[in-house]
């Protein structure tokens, strides 16, 4: 399976993971904690990098959410559910470091050496 789908499913996961949370506690599931339910057994198939920074970007688009709802936004829209049109790139952090002229070294996971 490719680091993007899986990237894709693990997000979807976790998205679906925060809605039961909230509806069951009516508490949100704190990033560091969601984090440790997803740690390296979890998701064999990609780099811990990876599932960190959706991760980040699947709590920044709550938090972006729970803004607008108290701003009074006509639409605050709700994080959704992505299908494969919808998700097409990953995150890296420090991937200023990890570019080597015009090759970017990922984890071998990813796929090593991408050409940019």
């Amino acid at each position: 399976m490719s680091v993007l789908i899986a990237s894709r499913l693990a997000y979807n996961d976790c998205l679906a993971e925060l809605v039961a949370h909230y509806r069951a506690t009516g508490n949100h599931l704190n990033l560091f904690a969601q984090d440790k339910l997803h740690g390296k057994n979890e998701h064999l198939d990609l780099p811990a990098v990876v599932v960190d920074t959706l991760l980040k970007r699947l709590h920044q688009s709550f938090a972006n959410f729970f803004r607008r709802c108290k701003e009074g936004s006509r639409k605050p829209g709700f994080p959704r559910f992505k299908s494969s049109n919808h998700w097409d790139s990953i995150q890296f952090r420090d991937a200023g470091q990890a570019l080597h002229g015009n090759h970017f070294h990922a984890p071998k996971q990813c796929g090593g050496k991408i050409r940019c």
